[in-house]
């Protein structure tokens, strides 16, 4: 089960592309946020593969717990639990797809997904 979430996750970040993705580790002042975004979602697609089929757990078990502590501490934390749909960052407050979907902001402070 969660093997599937972690593939999930890492397909769909892949599949809109990480450059989205890379645009809200920037807001999040994540260091080189393009590199770090393809790692993210490789690790969590190929890392929750692994999972699943029960292969290399402890190995692929640490770079998915970083990922989940970088997650829990910079989004979850600060911007509460249903940023699950997160499509950018506000200075005060995550903007989740129902609310950026039909408009972006032009604001610099808002790093919308693409795709």
């Amino acid at each position: 089960m969660i093997g599937f979430g972690f593939a999930a996750h890492g397909y769909a970040k892949l599949s809109k592309g990480p450059d989205g993705f890379a645009a809200i580790l920037q807001t999040l002042g994540i260091p080189a946020p393009g590199v770090m975004a393809w790692l993210t979602a490789l690790s969590e697609l190929f890392g929750g593969l692994a999972l699943m089929a029960g292969a290399l757990v402890s190995i692929v078990s640490v770079p998915l717990a970083i990922i989940m502590l970088v997650a829990m501490f910079t989004i979850h934390l600060p911007y509460g639990f249903s940023s699950i749909k997160l499509m950018g960052l506000t200075d005060s407050r995550s903007v989740d797809g129902s609310k950026a979907r039909g408009s972006r902001s032009s604001t610099s402070a808002v790093a919308a997904s693409t795709g």
